[in-house]
């Protein structure tokens, strides 16, 4: 499993873009999600209250984002919805944050 985890690491990081968590760069994949996807990983009613677009960003296993963090992305500020960790076989592959 090892190699897998590896090789999703290495597909992030050569397309994500940089934000920053408390002063801390990091990398991740920045997709707008319609509410119908948001809603899967996040409460549905934060996804209806939400006044601006949920982004999905997918970022390697071993990103340390908390849900109590803040994203600094692109000269906005991004509250953490939810983080979701993808397994296989109990390793982690990647993380999916949902922010607004």
């Amino acid at each position: 499993m090892l190699a897998a985890v590896h090789r999703i690491r290495a597909a992030i990081l050569s397309i994500a873009e940089t934000f920053e968590v408390s002063s801390t760069e990091r990398k991740g994949v920045f997709a707008i999600a319609s509410p119908e996807i948001a809603a899967k990983y996040a409460d549905q009613s934060a996804v209806d209250s939400s006044d601006r677009p949920i982004r999905l960003i997918i970022v390697p296993d071993d990103d340390t984002t908390d849900l109590t963090d803040t994203i600094d992305y692109a000269g906005i500020s991004l509250s953490i919805l939810n983080i979701v960790a993808r397994r296989c076989r109990g390793a982690v592959l990647f993380k999916i944050i949902v922010a607004h």
